[in-house]
């Protein structure tokens, strides 16, 4: 997840290593938060909040 008015690391990075995972096959998901800064607040918070926790039940649930 990365926002795109982040000033601490471009957004532009995110979609290069995105790219670049995709490319060599990797099960990659990149959440763009438009407007977004490097820390999340209110509704963005809430946007990443929600998908990390349905990342943790993808990959790290036990029995999956």
């Amino acid at each position: 997840m990365h926002g795109t008015k982040d000033t601490y690391v471009e957004y532009a990075q995110a979609t290069w290593i995105h790219e670049r995972l995709r490319a060599a096959q990797a099960d990659v998901e990149l959440l763009t938060l438009e407007g977004a800064g490097h820390g999340f607040k209110g509704d963005e918070a809430t946007k990443a909040e929600t998908a990390l926790f349905a990342w943790f039940d993808k990959y790290l649930k036990p029995g999956k």
